[in-house]
């Protein structure tokens, strides 16, 4: 097989909604959810004035659950984003430079904070599952009944980075049961 037969191996997330976002804040008070302003300045290239949206759009998903430190914490979506309408060309410099604002929607999770997620494998010393579908959990003295697709309550402890993308690591919530 030859390198331009291999495909990019892409993890595909899918963004937070907004309507998502006020179900999860309605049952969910303490869901360390919120909708944060990030003014970005990005350069593309000179000829892809036509098509920026779709540029834009591509930024946005590559940064779906990756942890961004000016604003805090984890990315789960976008709720909008709004190019600047002075978009530029500078004359020695092959690229177009404009200032987009994004809305995102941040988690920041918060130590001691308990959480609910979506099991998704099941080992014998921790279980591995997903909060809000979007980021990687990890939980440490689950029940032993505990199966793919429940959901677990636990308590957060840690984050830990590989790069960006973030995974959170916890104990079980004994208190809040399944």
């Amino acid at each position: 097989m030859s390198s331009s037969d291999k495909k990019r191996s892409e993890v595909k997330i899918k963004p937070m909604s907004l309507r998502e976002l006020k179900e999860i804040r309605k049952t969910q008070k303490n869901s360390g959810i919120i909708i944060k302003k990030l003014d970005k300045h990005l350069t593309f290239k000179w000829n892809s004035m036509d098509s920026l949206d779709k540029y834009v759009d591509k930024y946005k998903t590559s940064i779906i659950g990756k942890w961004i430190s000016s604003l805090n914490g984890i990315v789960l979506g976008c709720v909008k984003a709004i190019a600047q309408q002075n978009c530029l060309i500078i004359e020695d410099q092959n690229c177009l430079h404009t200032d987009i604002s994004f809305y995102f929607i941040i988690f920041s999770p918060k130590v001691g904070q308990s959480y609910n997620c979506t099991i998704t494998k099941v080992e014998k010393k921790y279980v591995l599952g997903k909060l809000f579908d979007i980021v990687p959990c990890l939980i440490k003295h689950a029940p032993e009944e505990t199966s793919i697709g429940s959901i677990l309550s636990f308590k957060f402890v840690r984050a830990e980075f590989k790069g960006k993308l973030a995974m959170l690591s916890g104990t079980y919530n004994e208190e809040a049961g399944t």
